[in-house]
């Protein structure tokens, strides 16, 4: 058979890759001669083959920006972790040195009013049941000054300070906490109820970053990461 020519070359490969069509006289549609170039084997991209090559093999395909965006992620989380956590032991350190509060002074000075005033009535029964088991209660005695005289016969300036307090309690703690009001306060802390609770609230957030930073870099470690 002669070899066909050039413009005919394309059509006689055609027929040789997919057969010739049955010599029935008729021409079958189905059966006339593609170009090869339009055969599906050759319609199917570069990428779509290498892809089914790499399936083929078994070997994945892998998204390596992902991943490195998948690091970096977890790497902001532990560094936001760490930062947070350095900013409440900042704010715990401030809670606890910061100077008392007015009110804190307020309480102090009207505790300490009571427990001056409370210790009147026992001195003044001690002294008049030890004169009256003597029998040398005398008038004089039963004085508040000589209830508080010590062993000396001298009034102690806390005596004194008692005296004043049973007295005179609602005065005293006016004048010592009108004091207090008066002083310049800079860096006034939190008073210390709230001041307690505040660091507690602190310190139990503390403790929840601690546990999250934890897991978080012992599944980092067991994937092999170094973050």
């Amino acid at each position: 058979m002669p070899w066909p020519m050039k413009e005919q070359s394309l059509d006689w490969i055609t027929m040789l890759y997919i057969g010739p069509p049955p010599n029935t006289g008729a021409v079958d549609p189905a059966r006339v001669p593609r170009p090869i170039t339009q055969h599906r084997n050759f319609r199917r991209s570069r990428a779509t083959n290498r892809q089914e090559w790499h399936s083929m093999k078994g070997l994945p395909v892998f998204d390596f920006l992902q991943i490195r965006k998948s690091v970096d992620s977890l790497q902001r989380t532990i560094d936001e972790i760490s930062t947070e956590q350095r900013q409440i032991a900042s704010d715990v350190n401030r809670l606890t040195s910061a100077p008392a509060a007015r009110t804190d002074m307020h309480d102090i000075v009207r505790s300490w009013v009571r427990r001056s005033a409370a210790q009147i009535p026992p001195a003044i029964a001690q002294r008049m049941a030890a004169r009256h088991a003597s029998g040398q209660a005398l008038p004089h005695d039963v004085g508040l000054i000589a209830a508080l005289q010590g062993p000396a016969g001298a009034v102690t300036a806390e005596g004194m300070d008692a005296a004043l307090c049973a007295l005179f309690p609602a005065q005293v703690e006016k004048v010592l906490c009108g004091a207090v009001d008066a002083m310049d306060w800079p860096g006034e802390g939190l008073p210390q109820a709230e001041r307690a609770a505040e660091i507690s609230r602190l310190q139990a957030r503390e403790r929840t970053l601690a546990t999250e930073k934890a897991e978080l870099l012992a599944k980092a470690r067991e994937a092999g990461l170094d973050v």
